[in-house]
């Protein structure tokens, strides 16, 4: 017995009860429906294996409902048979180029149309059950491939005819893609059904109208948007000290100064040459300071402003090989197990919070969850020295004094719900909760000027990364950290 649904659109009674007559005792679920708007209540409340559909409808017609269905993504792809009293050539056509896939007309035989609707369900399914298979084998076969050949993560080549401008070799092996580089769209389904894990590699820039990576930045006059433009140079005359543009200081074939008049030879010797802030258009010959930044694509030929451009990231792509530590990040970006560190004592007698590295881990996804709920931002910071700060001296009493004096600077600086971290002692972490990119940026540099007065021969790096906009967990976050994309 069958127990697939079918929704029969009809509005005659008489019809509609000898359909149900037709389809009842084969098990069939059906949904009855004598209008349009009876149709579209039954689709919202149950999405039928097919549809039975009659073109001539007291509210709609027959089309115009098709139209509907077919432009719907949930119902475009189910099945839908024309019974219509309608017999012309012109109606058939026009039905089928719809997407109908059969249609017949009344009186219809009850056992042809039995057969042609079991034909049509046993061929859908087929089709779903064959692309589920191959979905699934796919997924399942690069999986039993990085594990026997011992490929832990699949990292992205650089490959310009690729649509996004990567390529993953060992994927497109075993997954075969049709289009080259098509096989990053299977990953990011395999990542999404938690087949594998997403590691952040790179941020590219794509066309807005094709998705193409192959993009021209330039800049263009902000009067007239012509692509020559040049920066004015600046002559300073060494002998008396005078500047200014480069045209004041050209009197035919050579160089002279107007403030002294002394003839000008040779660069380095007699006078110097800099660029200045100012641009001058070799089309339009308007002097402005700040260009246009304007965009092709190298693929489609679209021309935008380059804050149009969409920004996609670009993932590595591991195996999960212990679920219940999904919550931490990737191991490369923490210390190995048993070799993370106390908290130095500085840090411990801090008042602000202080956290081992793991703990500060699991504090960063545990804000990242309640900010998604909450929809609020928060920021990171990272403060890599070129030294142990804490072993600055065989005794370390230096250090301990360097490392007091830089955790008194933030503790003047920073606020009490920021936590504290130290990756390996060359590294301190900032989690700076509930803060948008603007305001950790100002923070930042607060940090940045606070430790030149410190220590001014001190030589260390100040990064920062923000949620959503640098990354949407943890490691993706200490990934940009490490990358050090934002620096101070």
């Amino acid at each position: 017995m069958a127990n697939e649904r079918l929704l029969l659109i009809d509005d005659d009674l008489y019809h509609l009860q000898l359909l149900q007559q037709v389809f009842e005792p084969e098990g069939y679920q059906l949904d009855l429906a004598q209008n349009a708007v009876e149709a579209i209540a039954a689709l919202e409340k149950h999405i039928p294996d097919l549809i039975l559909l009659d073109l001539i409808l007291p509210d709609m017609d027959g089309y115009a409902l098709l139209e509907m269905i077919k432009s719907n993504p949930q119902w475009r792809f189910i099945p839908v048979i024309i019974i219509s009293s309608k017999d012309g050539l012109e109606d058939k056509l026009r039905g089928l180029r719809l997407g109908v896939m059969d249609y017949l007309t009344k009186p219809f035989e009850r056992e042809e149309l039995k057969a042609k609707v079991r034909n049509l369900l046993d061929f859908f399914k087929l089709k779903i059950h064959k692309a589920e298979a191959k979905k699934k084998s796919g997924h399942q076969r690069l999986i039993d491939h990085m594990k026997k050949h011992g490929i832990r993560v699949l990292v992205p080549t650089v490959c310009r005819d690729a649509k996004l401008g990567y390529v993953y070799p060992e994927a497109a092996q075993i997954l075969q893609p049709e289009d080259i580089g098509g096989e990053i769209f299977i990953l990011e389904s395999m990542a999404k059904s938690k087949f594998l894990e997403r590691v952040f590699y790179d941020t590219i820039h794509i066309c807005p109208k094709c998705g193409h990576h192959d993009l021209n930045f330039r800049e263009v006059c902000a009067h007239c948007e012509y692509g020559d433009i040049v920066q004015k140079k600046v002559i300073t005359h060494l002998g008396c000290g005078f500047r200014g543009p480069g045209e004041v200081f050209r009197q035919g074939n050579e160089y002279r100064c107007p403030q002294c008049e002394d003839a000008l030879h040779r660069a380095g010797e007699d006078y110097e040459v800099t660029l200045s802030a100012t641009h001058v258009c070799m089309g339009c010959k308007e002097e402005f300071t700040d260009p246009l930044v304007r965009c092709r694509c190298m693929n489609c030929d679209h021309q935008f402003d380059v804050a149009s451009a969409l920004v996609r990231k670009i993932y590595s792509y591991k195996l999960i090989s212990n679920p219940n530590d999904e919550d931490l990040p990737d191991p490369i970006l923490r210390s190995l197990p048993g070799q993370t560190a106390p908290l130095p004592v500085v840090f411990q007698d801090s008042s602000l919070p202080c956290l081992d590295f793991e703990q500060f881990c699991r504090k960063l996804d545990e804000e990242i969850r309640r900010n998604q709920h909450a929809r609020l931002p928060l920021s990171l910071l990272s403060l890599r020295y070129d030294t142990d700060i804490f072993a600055a001296n065989p005794e370390g009493a230096n250090g301990a004094l360097l490392a007091q004096a830089l955790l008194n600077q933030l503790e003047s600086i920073l606020r009490p719900s920021d936590v504290l971290s130290v990756r390996d002692p060359s590294e301190w972490l900032i989690l700076l909760p509930d803060t948008p990119y603007r305001i950790a940026k100002i923070l930042a540099e607060k940090i940045n000027e606070a430790i030149k007065k410190v220590a001014v021969d001190l030589t260390f790096e100040l990064t920062m990364a923000s949620y959503p906009e640098d990354g949407e967990n943890g490691k993706e976050l200490l990934e940009i950290l490490r990358l050090g994309l934002v620096k101070f």
